[in-house]
């Protein structure tokens, strides 16, 4: 299959609009001229995502992932989301503006275009080619196989267009096939008049989950985390993903390294993180790596805790034979504070072997966007409105490209649409300028009562009464500090300065939008004009959510930015404020400007003179 042929089939099966008549749950099998099964799912009902997937039968558990997506994803990467956003295995035609194309795949479908008189046009117009490979990043179509599989699948959903059109027996069986029933599906098998209609079959059966036990048999070693006294603390564990690609070989698809990662519960701190090129090869080399840190520990720990099932089977042997507890825990607050902290660092540090033309937080914002637009409405009012605060948050940052700030509104204003029960409102749901004075977008479902914001609309019951904050003035600087949801945001102003030990002199604002001198939900030092107050707004009055960013500004001279960020919600009061974890000297407030400075002699001056600076 060349890949001017894949071309004239992706050109011919856009001109059929397939998508506008079915829905991505309705899959059909697929039988080659070389008598391979293959699954077709066509996406773009609902969504701006207009594609073709091909799913080999060895493949199709792939799809089983995608239907059983966890709605509640948002905007900030937890390891299980991150994990389901890059085990997709499939081939795809996806039809694309330009920008979302690399270079070379840019060239080749205007090279295509222009020798056949082609003139491409309009949004998701260019057709882009990818194979997606579990634990790698999206990459071109370059085997010959998936070239041809790709092919197959293209060719019979033009065939199945051509059937839905001309035979209204077939169009109203192909209207009751659901993916999630387990009900056979449609065949088209090849001939030599093309795809034609070919009976049912049934679709593959899920897998269940497998996965590798730890071998490890250093008995010395062994022997001596044994030999250790008990200590009473324990260690959280959790097998994760980095968020980064990293490519060895130009021309290879990047791939997405795994790692163990263990935090200590008395403070935070991590104990261990070793990383790996592949999971399935590499997975007793993390287990030596974290056993070889466990034995320089001084005191055996009470308990190892597990955040999933695989991290509970890579553990479960050697634990055994160490003689410490082995627990299975899904909520490690501690944990996960570590992991979005190395989230944050990989995502924030210069990669030079990553795709440069869209970053990977875009490509993964573009699959975390299909997955949603994909959704029935029945499941998708159901978005926890976290989720939607995300995405109105998200529409508003200037550096976001254009196609996916389009896709976030769209996805805002369906789920406005879906949430009143009519049409949604003309305008748009990720623009917060349209709820005026500074409140949450209309998708937020945030309420306003005596001119303060009463939450999100949730039970109150089910609201937090604390929140964990990480507050941040420079790079490699922090303290994550818990605070009660009942204090206000000139309390929290204060507990900052206490924290950083500032001298609290000097005005201050809270930028919600993390933008600074942004008004439209911003809060000021108290009698600071015709602001609003912020010692009559309380952090529950906020809506704060996970993962939310906003801006500290102390100083309006010197203007210092104190980055802060929700980690986490908490379920339990804090009658004072605790810090919960600290990386990074303090910054001086008021450094000593003679220090650096030539014309003075330190024998000059004295501690006083220190002071009065």
């Amino acid at each position: 299959m060349t890949k001017d042929a894949l071309y004239d089939l992706a050109f011919r099966y856009k001109k059929t609009k397939l998508w506008t008549h079915t829905f991505d749950t309705q899959v059909f099998a697929v039988r080659t001229d070389q008598n391979k099964m293959i699954f077709v799912c066509i996406m773009g009902r609902i969504a701006e995502h207009i594609a073709v997937s091909v799913y080999p039968e060895d493949e199709f558990y792939s799809y089983y992932h995608f239907l059983d997506a966890d709605p509640e994803f948002g905007i900030v990467l937890t390891p299980d989301m991150f994990e389901r956003l890059i085990s997709s295995s499939c081939i795809q035609c996806s039809f694309e503006n330009k920008d979302m194309l690399d270079s070379p795949d840019l060239d080749e479908a205007r090279a295509y275009a222009k020798s056949h008189g082609i003139r491409i046009a309009g949004k998701n117009a260019y057709p882009k080619f990818t194979r997606f490979k579990p634990y790698h990043y999206p990459w071109s179509v370059d085997e010959e196989h998936d070239l041809d599989l790709l092919a197959a699948g293209l060719e019979a959903a033009i065939a199945l267009s051509d059937a839905l059109k001309s035979n209204s027996d077939f169009h109203a069986q192909f209207s009751q096939v659901d993916a999630r029933t387990g009900r056979d599906v449609p065949v088209l098998a090849h001939t030599p008049q093309g795809y034609q209609i070919a009976g049912t079959t049934a679709l593959p059966p899920r897998r269940d989950a497998s996965y590798p036990s730890g071998n490890y048999s250093n008995e010395v070693l062994l022997r001596k985390i044994r030999a250790k006294k008990r200590g009473k603390g324990a260690i959280d564990c959790c097998i994760i993903w980095l968020n980064n690609p990293v490519q060895d070989n130009p021309g290879d698809a990047p791939y997405y390294p795994a790692a163990l990662i263990a935090v200590e519960e008395s403070d935070g701190k991590v104990m261990s993180l070793s990383v790996t090129r592949d999971y399935e090869s590499g997975h007793d080399e993390l287990l030596s790596e974290f056993m070889a840190a466990l034995s320089e520990r001084k005191m055996r720990p009470a308990k190892i805790l597990a955040h999933n099932d695989r991290t509970f089977a890579l553990l479960a042997n050697v634990m055994k034979k160490a003689s410490i507890d082995l627990g299975l825990e899904s909520d490690l607050p501690l944990l996960e504070e570590a992991i979005l902290d190395l989230y944050h660092h990989v995502d924030t540090a210069e990669l030079d072997d990553a795709p440069d033309d869209f970053s990977q937080m875009e490509k993964g914002l573009s699959m975390m966007l299909s997955e949603m637009e994909a959704m029935e409405d029945g499941l998708l009012k159901y978005v926890p409105e976290d989720i939607i605060d995300s995405l109105s948050e998200l529409s508003s940052v200037p550096e976001l490209p254009s196609t996916l700030k389009k896709r976030i509104d769209s996805l805002l204003n369906r789920i406005v649409g879906i949430i009143s029960g009519g049409p949604a409102s003309s305008n748009r749901a990720g623009d917060r300028r349209s709820t005026g004075g500074g409140g949450k977008s209309a998708a937020s479902g945030s309420k306003k009562r005596n001119g303060q914001k009463t939450g999100k609309g949730r039970n109150r019951a089910e609201e937090p009464l604390s929140y964990v904050i990480s507050v941040s003035p420079y790079t490699g600087c922090y303290r994550h500090i818990r605070v009660s949801a009942d204090i206000t945001l000139d309390e929290l102003h204060n507990i900052i300065q206490d924290v950083f030990a500032f001298n609290n002199d000097h005005l201050y604002a809270f930028f919600m939008d993390n933008k600074a001198w942004s008004h439209w939900d911003a809060y000021f030092s108290p009698h600071e004009g015709e602001e609003r107050s912020a010692a009559d707004y309380r952090l529950r009055d906020l809506a704060l959510y996970k993962g939310q960013k906003f801006l500290y500004l102390f100083d309006f001279g010197d203007e210092w930015r104190f980055e802060c960020r929700i980690l986490r919600a908490v379920t339990e009061d804090t009658n004072d404020y605790r810090i919960l974890r600290s990386k990074g000297e303090v910054p001086e407030q008021y450094p000593d400007y003679f220090g650096d400075d030539d014309e003075y002699d330190d024998d000059e001056y004295d501690e006083e003179d220190d002071l009065f600076w």
